[in-house]
């Protein structure tokens, strides 16, 4: 089957999107399907074309054509018709909505292939207007999936329409290339994944690492990631003087956060927002006990109780006494930790997911 997937960003940056699509695609295009990968060329030091392991990327200057850049936005449009007349897409799939399928739209025929849509993210009220293109790609798909209940729920409410054209496909990752989650180390060691923005709450973490300072061997706390915030939170830590403690790592690749995971007391996740939760899954795959919000599409991830602790987001007394439990508690943490990677073996499977998109794809491609 030919498809053509649009994605606002394509392996260079973190986020469920981001992340899960060149696994994806790779995975299907090893599956003998023949993928072409629209997005946007931001930075423009990345590659205009590239191939990754049998999917072809084109990365187009969308943002600056949408900037106001008239002359570019017709060539554009232009190009992406040739792009589509030439392969022939058997579907079109808008893996993570941004801005760059506007071209989808513009160059989409009445007998055009079937569309899916897939949301990462759980939009606000004005970005499922019908002006506003994630309103537009869901109101187009033939099918819409989302990453979990919480995002999908959030969709059907804004645009009741494709409740019986709508599912979820929980996200899943492939398993892990090295052994599990080893025994608690002696002290205490937390660690957070993900970017470095209000919204993962980070300053809580720290705020939380600064009341367990009154243990006689306080916390140490690694941060791995980057965004935005990053300057500010040193500047809290080095406020709350638990900056001795508090490693800031920057980006890592997978099999490095892994590592990290492999050997820390705990992975915390004490996000404000969170559609999904990736960092609570690759802990899970690894067997690392979790802290994590009670928000969102987290509890989907994460059961209370049996596969990790949640707690109310934006609560530093819930987020403090949890973590304290976990590591006053090792034998819980340890039991936690081992339901949780089995559940994310049997529930969130990587060869389920790829083949709940490529049976997708086969009941809406035309014959």
């Amino acid at each position: 089957m030919k498809i053509l997937v649009w994605a606002s960003s394509f392996g260079h940056t973190i986020g469920g999107g981001p992340v899960l699509g060149p696994l994806l695609f790779e995975a299907l295009a090893a599956r003998g399907h023949d993928i072409i990968v629209l997005t946007d060329r931001r930075p423009l030091t990345l590659p205009a074309e590239e191939q990754r392991d049998g999917v072809r990327v084109l990365r187009l200057p969308f943002r600056s054509a949408l900037g106001g850049d008239s002359r570019l936005f017709l060539n554009l449009r232009r190009e992406v018709a040739q792009i589509r007349r030439e392969f022939e897409p058997d579907l079109v799939h808008i893996f993570s909505p941004g801005y760059s399928e506007l071209f989808h739209h513009l160059t989409q025929t009445d007998d055009g292939p079937p569309l899916v849509v897939t949301l990462h993210d759980s939009f606000r009220a004005d970005s499922f207007t019908p002006e506003a293109i994630v309103g537009r790609d869901v109101r187009a798909a033939s099918w819409v999936t989302a990453c979990s209940s919480f995002v999908l729920d959030n969709a059907r409410r804004h645009v009741p329409a494709i409740t019986d054209r709508s599912s979820v496909i929980l996200n899943a990752l492939p398993a892990p290339g090295i052994a599990g989650w080893k025994a608690p180390p002696d002290r205490p060691e937390l660690l957070y994944v993900g970017r470095l923005v209000e919204k993962k709450g980070v300053d809580l973490l720290l705020r939380a690492v600064h009341r367990l300072g009154d243990r006689p061997n306080p916390p140490l706390l690694t941060i791995i990631g980057w965004g935005d915030d990053a300057a500010a939170l040193k500047r809290l830590s080095e406020d709350l003087g638990i900056a001795p403690r508090v490693t800031f790592a920057g980006s890592l690749d997978r099999a490095a956060v892994f590592e990290a995971m492999s050997r820390c007391s705990m992975v915390v996740v004490p996000s404000r927002i969170e559609p999904f939760g990736l960092v609570a899954l690759e802990a899970a795959q690894l067997g690392c006990p979790l802290v994590a919000a009670r928000v969102d599409g987290l509890p989907e991830v994460v059961l209370d109780g049996q596969t990790g602790l949640l707690i109310p987001p934006d609560d530093i007394d819930a987020l403090t006494g949890a973590i304290r439990r976990l590591i006053e508690d090792p034998s819980q943490a340890i039991r936690l930790g081992r339901k949780a990677r089995a559940r994310a073996l049997n529930s969130f499977a990587w060869t389920d997911y790829v083949s709940a998109f490529e049976d997708l794809y086969r009941r809406l491609a035309r014959p």
